[in-house]
């Protein structure tokens, strides 16, 4: 028989079971388990011995005993054996008590580590969330020093006298920045260099920081020379980028207690997520300054733009057209157009500063208002460059230099002289032996010489010859596969594209040194301008001051100009030009020759494939015009005077009096024309 007693801690005993066998019952505990005795461990099972298996229940309120029988061992009686139990149980007990306290204490510790956790992970937080908020808030990396010794300091986890952040210029070792926290005025406050805790403990930060590892004071020794003088325990953590360069330190100090080297782990993360907040910061205002130069860049290239002719010379007989492009958003290339009153001579420049980029771009701006200031059509082209030289000599003092080529033409006769002032040599096509030869021409260039021993050089441009002018950047380019492209190229590519519209050919020896230069960047600046003589046609009319007349004039200007040009005027044209002609005859009829019969009104138009020039001219006294045209451009519905002025003015490529204010002179483009100007 064998009984099975199970006792509750209460210590009261109790048969739970007895049964014949023991294949019938589950016994569990910590170190048995199994249904036979044999699969809890107990081998050779006698009926006269007395075998013990403590085991607790699933709720751990039971401990039992197994016995073989109830033929006990004279020894000892069954109270006794239950005593036995009794006792054992008691230790038990305890032991599990034991077990119980150690957890308690184990699971204090862990709380406790948790909460240390969760606080740190709370103030890294934090540091993150000001990695992406105050960066965009403040802009500014001494802000973002000063919100994050706040943080650290308010997180509590230092229990710090002071936490002082210095930022270090990595190139030169210099100390760039300094914020400190302290726990009296609980402020933050930049410091200089002179400030009494800096002075006493920046020795610390210099060695953190150059031997690249955390310094805990005094706990990693003294520094020579340091005895005595720190009256604090000090933790310096050095900060690098991921580059690996000095970004700066975080110093923590306190007097009343060491700091472990728990803080000093930490202090270590803290470091790691301030450098990248210091970083990212950097980061950001170098793209605020680059942005901002980019702004000043694209402002600097449209003031540079507003130097340059606004409009290209609009004079029959003679197609003009200019183009550049800068190597960078600004650039060091020019050129420019004289024109005087008459439309008799027109003087062409074009320049190039050495160099390229903003100060190349400056000295063209200081070039470009010397020669606005020096030129005049009465003084000869060799004057004007030895004024402009001397004066750029003294401002650039001998630091950069300008080529340039001059040209002035008589616009009536295509008589030319230039000058090449160490510049490239002009393109000259010869239409009547159809070749390309070079405009070769003694002369320095400006800007560092006294004596430029400049060459005057005439010329004589006929009908159809076209010149092309460039700077350097136009042969010197070289393209990926490290061919350059070369006169030789250049002189083919303009013979091929020459046509009748010089803004055509031009934008075609653009777009071939573009294609030869592929996808990499320009070398230099480039500049191209074309100029080409080409004929036109003169009609001449007068009249009396008679409105008949005028709209039979107009009636059959508009049918020969369709005739003459059938692919290029436009009903528009006709429309503009039917409406400009009779706002001008009109006025000179009414207002000039005040409607008197025997006055005459003469009207001389000039056209080509580009546009017309029309000047009408009265037998009046004249007016003052200039105040007219300013009156007209201020729009008054109500008012019925200067309306035509203020039609020709809108409708014109320009439009002007003479001196007199009796002969009006004004040129429109065809539409089809203008596009291509500005296409």
């Amino acid at each position: 028989m064998v009984k099975i007693f199970l006792i509750n801690e209460l210590g009261s005993a109790e048969i739970l079971v007895q049964k014949d066998e023991l294949q019938c019952f589950k016994i569990n505990s910590g170190r048995f388990q199994g249904n036979t005795l044999s699969e809890l461990g107990i081998a050779g099972f006698q009926p006269d011995v007395s075998y013990f298996v403590d085991f607790m229940s699933e709720k751990a309120d039971r401990i039992g005993l197994l016995v073989s029988d109830e033929q006990l061992s004279p020894e000892q009686t069954f109270e006794q054996k239950l005593e036995l139990l009794r006792r054992h149980f008691r230790r038990r007990i305890e032991a599990r008590e034991n077990e119980l306290r150690e957890l308690e204490r184990s699971l204090d510790s862990s709380m406790q580590a948790m909460t240390d956790l969760y606080e740190e992970l709370s103030a890294l937080y934090d540091l993150a969330k000001l990695t992406g908020k105050k960066i965009v808030t403040f802009y500014d990396v001494d802000q973002l020093l000063r919100e994050i010794l706040y943080l650290v300091s308010e997180s509590g986890l230092f229990k710090a006298d002071g936490i002082v952040i210095s930022t270090i210029d990595d190139s030169t070792g210099i100390t760039s920045r300094i914020a400190g926290w302290d726990k009296e005025s609980n402020a933050v406050i930049d410091m200089l260099p002179t400030h009494v805790v800096w002075e006493k403990m920046h020795r610390l930060v210099e060695i953190s920081v150059n031997n690249k590892h955390s310094l805990l004071y005094p706990g990693d020794g003294v520094p020579d020379g340091l005895d005595g003088k720190i009256d604090s325990f000090v933790l310096v953590e050095p900060i690098f980028t991921t580059e690996n360069k000095r970004l700066g330190a975080i110093l923590v100090y306190r007097s009343y207690e060491e700091i472990s080297e728990k803080l000093r782990n930490f202090l270590s993360v803290i470091g790691s997520q301030v450098s990248l907040i210091i970083s990212l910061g950097n980061t950001f205002q170098e793209i605020l300054n680059k942005k901002k130069m980019e702004r000043e860049l694209e402002l600097a290239a449209d003031i540079q733009k507003k130097l340059l002719p606004k409009k290209h010379p609009f004079v029959m007989g003679w197609d003009i057209y200019g183009k550049m492009s800068t190597a960078r958003v600004v650039g060091g290339d020019y050129f420019d157009y004289f024109l005087d009153d008459r439309e008799r001579n027109l003087s062409v420049i074009i320049a190039d500063v050495s160099g390229k980029g903003i100060s190349a771009a400056l000295v063209m701006a200081t070039f470009r208002g010397i020669l606005r200031t020096v030129f005049s059509e009465s003084v000869e082209i060799r004057t004007v460059i030895e004024k402009l030289n001397n004066t750029l000599r003294d401002d650039v003092e001998g630091e950069k230099f300008v080529t340039l080529f001059l040209i002035k033409i008589d616009l009536q006769t295509g008589e030319a002289h230039y000058i090449k002032a160490g510049h490239n040599p002009p393109l000259f096509f010869k239409s009547s032996e159809n070749m390309i030869s070079k405009m070769e021409g003694a002369g320095l260039f400006l800007g560092m010489f006294d004596d430029l021993m400049l060459e005057v050089i005439n010329t004589s441009i006929g009908m159809q010859d076209a010149l092309l002018l460039y700077t350097d950047g136009a042969i010197e380019l070289v393209n990926q596969q490290d061919e350059e492209y070369g006169i030789d190229k250049l002189k083919l590519t303009f013979q091929e594209s020459l046509s009748e519209i010089m803004v055509n050919s031009v934008c075609q020896v653009f777009s071939q040194i573009e294609n030869f230069k592929g996808t990499g960047d320009w070398f230099d600046d480039v500049t191209l301008i074309g100029i080409r003589r080409s004929p036109f046609t003169i009609r001449e009319a007068a009249f009396s001051s008679d409105y008949h007349e005028l709209r039979s004039f107009s009636c059959n200007l508009q049918k020969e100009l369709e005739t003459e040009y059938p692919d290029i005027i436009q009903s528009e044209d006709c429309y503009n030009l039917r409406l400009i002609v009779d706002e001008l005859v009109t006025n000179a009829i009414q207002h000039g020759n005040k409607k008197d019969p025997n006055r005459k009104v003469k009207i001389t138009c000039k056209s080509d494939h580009r546009g017309i020039h029309l000047i009408v001219c009265d037998e009046g006294d004249g007016f003052n015009w200039q105040e007219e045209m300013r009156q007209a451009q201020v729009i008054n519905i109500y008012k019925t005077r200067d309306r035509g002025m203020l039609i020709c003015l809108n409708l014109s490529e320009s439009f002007y009096y003479s001196k007199k204010g009796n002969e009006a002179h004004l040129a429109l483009y065809w539409r089809k024309y203008e596009k291509n100007l500005t296409g």
